[in-house]
């Protein structure tokens, strides 16, 4: 499979893309202060996913770091975190942003959300069961995202702490659909305040 050349994917907005077994890809946080929720599918058998309750178990820790494979609902290999140019804050907690939590925030009317832009990127991408497309959407790998755990257990939502351009690369494992998210979070510190956009390349 050819690279794919550098895409952006617009603030509040998702995209699906194919990578190949071996192939990797690199998620730019263009400006530093945008999350990206981030899934991927065997493409093979969508019903298989990347698992974040699995890798906890696989990995003994909450954060992957660089060199650690991620794994499948499955409990198989899916990818590897290759490199990591920020500071490695990354969340594996926090389920996607839905409806249902920004109106738990005050939000009021309509409001794009990750769960939303997974679906829409699907959708878009095309040859995934309805059935798949229509389930809400496993926890996310949510790249650059800040989420501390207190001594006393409580969650903290800070602002993300890592830098223009930089990066991370993932290496699939199997042939995977990949699906990220421009988080539209704008009632939490976890964009900074204000979504943005964000760019990636799938490399051979």
């Amino acid at each position: 499979m050819p690279a794919i050349p550098l895409r952006q994917v617009s603030a509040r907005s998702g995209a699906a893309v194919r990578v190949a077994q071996g192939h990797t890809i690199k998620i730019i946080n263009t400006k530093g202060t945008q999350v990206v929720d981030f899934w991927t599918l065997n493409d093979a058998n969508p019903e298989e996913s990347l698992s974040m309750a699995h890798t906890h178990g696989a990995l003994c820790r909450v954060t992957p770091r660089v060199n650690d494979t991620m794994y499948s609902n499955l409990s198989r290999p899916m990818m590897i975190l290759t490199e990591d140019t920020s500071a490695g804050v990354h969340d594996t907690l926090i389920s996607p942003c839905d409806a249902g939590r920004y109106k738990l925030l005050g939000a009021e009317g309509p409001h794009p959300s990750c769960t939303d832009n997974y679906k829409i990127a699907l959708q878009q991408y095309g040859s995934v069961s309805s059935q798949i497309m229509d389930r809400t959407p496993p926890a996310p790998l949510n790249l650059f995202m800040n989420v501390k755990i207190e001594s006393d257990g409580q969650l903290t939502f800070g602002a993300p702490v890592s830098e223009a351009g930089q990066y991370v690369c993932l290496k699939m494992l199997m042939d995977s659909i990949v699906i990220m998210s421009a988080c539209p979070m704008d009632l939490r510190a976890t964009n900074n305040w204000n979504p943005s956009e964000f760019n990636y390349i799938v490399l051979g």
